[in-house]
């Protein structure tokens, strides 16, 4: 790449979820709205893997809204050093250990070099009760005290970070799909024709019950009025969970901007989505939040709580969901917790861009657990491999070699593990 810009952004901007595409489209345009170049950093998995993926509704909205670096494979992400000045690792799970353990250590912007700036935007461990082994704590640790800024989007994030992890710099602030306001969303749904449904219950659900399913139904009779179904965004789960809800009026596989637009125009959404969720509060609808404790609760728990909003939450479906349809939401006191927020959230970015960068220089334990983390899994990747060529050899020759090989790596991760 022959450009230049001031900030290449990491994470997961090409998934599928309409929260995780809205969330990093927010995040760009702050930063460009501070005065920064950005580009979005390609998957890192494997070509094959971002190819298949190239005509999903995440890459055709990229496409159009996003300037994307080239692929570039985990080992080579570093040639990015040349064409960033700064690296930003988005919001979403991307400290989930479920998660980041399939990007290597990619989320932990080891690529980076230490005279780059690292900031850490609103990450999320998506669960509170992670237990981190002694090495992967150590790993953890050694990396985001690289970081020259963190900011995590849950508060018991910054009890992981403190407690758990032995960082002491987190800071909590808004998932970024807050930090802009409902005038951004709204620009997207332009871009479309509009949408001339009205009077309808909206649910956005990603993981169909048939409690969800009566619950809709309920909520539908109660209201009196009509309901549309959005199911998950990505399109090989769309017909297993068109089938499990088993609703009437659920809609066909949308893009972000038909979501928005369903959203703009509901009159009350049952989600079980966080972000969808936040989209029913930057809309100013009343809602229901089903927490959805298999992708992680606190999500729902610490940014209700930020706007004063857990009575809309529930763990079960039960008739006191149906008592808060009917209540209404003071959105005027929401919106100026909002704004609050979103104000001190910019100014943590804004600050994380332009204090001083960190002294990143390692003592010897440091250097030392640097190399072993740095080495460890691709000796290992190494390893497997040779025993998969030493079982698909048929010469003695080439068994030999690979037993040699094998023995001399089985010695070096032994030594690594020491």
């Amino acid at each position: 790449m022959d450009k230049k810009y001031d900030i290449g952004v990491v994470g997961l901007w090409y998934g599928q979820n309409y929260g995780s595409i809205l969330t990093y489209y927010s995040l760009k345009t702050v930063l460009e709205k501070l005065g920064r170049s950005v580009v979005m950093v390609e998957c890192p998995i494997g070509k094959d893997y971002f190819e298949i993926q190239s005509n999903t509704h995440a890459r055709i909205f990229a496409k159009n809204h996003f300037e994307i670096t080239e692929y570039k494979s985990v080992k080579d992400l570093k040639d990015l050093n040349s064409v960033c000045d700064c690296f930003v690792l988005g919001s979403d799970q991307i400290f989930n250990p479920g998660i980041y353990k399939n990007f290597r250590n990619t989320f932990f912007l080891d690529f980076a070099d230490d005279t780059k700036r690292k900031i850490a935007c609103s990450a999320s461990f998506g669960h509170s009760g992670w237990k981190f082994s002694f090495f992967e704590k150590l790993k953890v640790n050694y990396y985001l005290n690289k970081f020259d800024a963190i900011s995590v989007r849950e508060k018991s994030g910054v009890d992981i970070l403190r407690d758990k992890l032995d960082i002491k710099n987190g800071k909590h602030i808004l998932d970024p799909i807050f930090m802009s306001d409902v005038s951004l969303y709204n620009n997207l749904i332009e871009e479309i024709p509009e949408n001339k449904e009205n009077n309808y219950v909206l649910s956005y659900i990603l993981d169909p019950t048939p409690e969800k399913k009566g619950l809709i139904k309920d909520v539908s009779k109660k209201l009196d009025k009509k309901y549309f179904n959005i199911l998950d965004g990505f399109a090989n789960k769309y017909d297993d969970n068109y089938k499990l809800m088993d609703l009437d009026n659920t809609l066909p596989p949308l893009n972000v901007h038909e979501v928005l637009s369903y959203y703009k125009n509901a009159d009350f959404v049952i989600t079980d989505s966080f972000h969808g969720t936040c989209l029913a509060i930057l809309f100013n609808k009343p809602f229901v939040s089903l927490v959805n404790n298999r992708r992680g609760a606190t999500r729902f728990e610490s940014m209700l709580e930020e706007f004063e909003l857990l009575d809309r939450m529930f763990y079960e479906i039960d008739d006191s969901v149906l008592d808060a349809v009917t209540k209404d939401i003071d959105y005027e006191r929401v919106e100026k917790i909002l704004n609050d927020k979103r104000k001190e959230a910019s100014e943590w970015l804004l600050d994380a861009l332009n204090k001083p960068l960190k002294n990143k220089k390692d003592n010897l334990i440091q250097k030392l657990v640097g190399w072993y983390f740095s080495t460890d899994i691709h000796k290992t990747v190494i390893y497997h491999k040779c025993k998969v060529m030493r079982m698909l050899s048929f010469s003695k020759r080439k068994k030999e070699h690979y037993d040699n090989k094998l023995n001399d790596l089985y010695k070096e991760l032994q030594i690594m593990k020491r």
